[in-house]
């Protein structure tokens, strides 16, 4: 490594240096700092990728904030652009306490006619060179690489609720020494919150999401003309907070998010390296589940159900929350990698775990032996659920398939196929 010492302007420490880069190659830019008394430090140093013509092309910037005071060392991985000719190097900190003497760049090991002092900075570079450090908390270990593998080691469960993502996401996939569970972090709650709307055609009450409704609109924080800049900054606090969650990188993040499954499009979209398995349940027989979960008597009842009116009007509701989720997951699972992707129908998953389970296991990227997978079958299969946990009102009901044929009266029956009929044949549900 070429190590060049850094030089002293006004408060802050700044200093540049140009050098040859080879494109589509990875680069690896050092910094080390000796920190004084245990006295904070914060600074930032960025790469400018230039063409041979000396325009920029691409900017890498890391920022960092040290309140231990502690000597440390700090580095900035990135990948070279195809196009790339030169790279100058820039580093501005505020270091009041630190022994100047001892910072340093250290640079890739270069020949001297290669790495040389810049006399000025390209205009792309005044207004960082303005910009005092900012406060901003950075974490060494996800620099560059450490980002992508996160990304790539992050699985998301999307689907409606009541298809099964407790069973899948919470049991039979919890304690493999491969994976980290994250239960439900209700992102989608957030990105995807819905309204009721009045169809224009119709004039019944129907749901839409928020952001639909004001994506094309410029000030709106989510508005698609400036997507490019939020989805990065979506993406980096997605992977910050799976960091915390687990900072283990040899494991996969298994997330599950049926109540936030409306922003599965969102999500996806900003973590374009993550995979993403489609939990897909039968709307019929996941409105009679709701049915049953919020009916008097049940664990998690609400007064909703008392009278026949209102009875009819959950189960709109019900079928009306499955089409939009179903819709939006479908949506998002049709513009993924089809690489990075998974379909796993409830049916099937009950039918036949074994295969299910292992293709699953498959899928997200860990070994399970096929007596490990038949084990987990076993242990979570619903026969074996104490009596008092399952049935009518409990949290596991009857994990049947079907059973809305003989929960429903006709006209409920008709009701549900007016709403999320064409949703139910697009999926490859007959509706009788």
């Amino acid at each position: 490594m070429k190590k060049i010492n850094v030089s002293k302007e006004e408060n802050y420490i700044f200093n540049t240096a140009g050098f040859e880069v080879s494109g589509g190659k990875e680069c690896l830019v050092k910094l080390s700092i000796k920190g004084v008394n245990g006295s904070p430090y914060s600074f930032y140093f960025c790469v400018c990728i230039l063409d041979e013509a000396g325009k920029e092309i691409k900017r890498f910037i890391k920022w960092v904030d040290d309140f231990s005071g502690k000597s440390k060392k700090y580095s900035l991985v990135f990948s070279v652009p195809e196009m790339a000719h030169k790279a100058v190097l820039g580093y501005r900190g505020n270091v009041e306490g630190a022994d100047k003497s001892d910072l340093s760049l250290a640079l890739p090991d270069l020949s001297e006619n290669c790495l040389r002092q810049v006399e000025g900075l390209p205009e792309t570079f005044d207004d960082l060179k303005k910009r005092p450090p900012r406060v901003l908390f950075t974490i060494p270990e996800l620099d560059g690489a450490g980002e992508q593998l996160l990304e790539k080691n992050i699985v998301g469960i999307f689907g409606s609720p009541r298809t099964g993502s407790t069973w899948l996401g919470q049991r039979l996939l919890k304690d493999h020494k491969g994976i980290a569970n994250w239960q439900e972090p209700y992102l989608g709650n957030l990105l995807g919150t819905n309204r009721s709307i009045k169809d224009p055609l119709t004039g019944e009450m129907t749901l839409q999401r928020v952001h639909d409704k004001f994506a094309e609109t410029e000030d709106y924080f989510f508005s698609n003309k400036h997507k490019k800049y939020w989805l990065a900054g979506l993406n980096k606090m997605i992977l910050y907070r799976a960091f915390a969650q687990c900072s283990d990188f040899s494991k996969k993040i298994v997330f599950k998010e049926p109540n936030g499954s409306q922003a599965a499009d969102i999500i996806m979209e900003a973590l374009p390296n993550a995979k993403m398995i489609f939990l897909l349940r039968d709307g019929r027989d996941v409105v009679d589940s709701l049915v049953d979960l919020h009916r008097k008597g049940s664990w998690n009842q609400r007064p909703t159900l008392d009278t026949k009116q209102k009875r009819l009007s959950s189960i709109a509701n019900y079928s009306k929350s499955w089409r939009l989720q179903t819709e939006v997951v479908k949506k998002a699972f049709e513009n993924h990698d089809e690489d990075l992707r998974l379909l796993v129908k409830y049916e099937k998953l009950k039918s036949d775990t074994f295969a299910e389970l292992k293709n699953i296991f498959e899928f997200i990227g860990v070994d399970a032996s096929d007596k490990e997978v038949s084990q987990r079958v076993d242990k979570h299969d619903f026969k074996n659920i104490p009596t008092s946990e399952k049935g009518p009102g409990k949290f596991n009901r009857a994990a049947s398939t079907g059973g809305w044929r003989d929960a429903f009266a006709e006209e409920e029956i008709d009701l549900m196929h007016s709403i999320m009929g064409e949703t139910l044949l697009s999926l490859g549900y007959g509706v009788r």
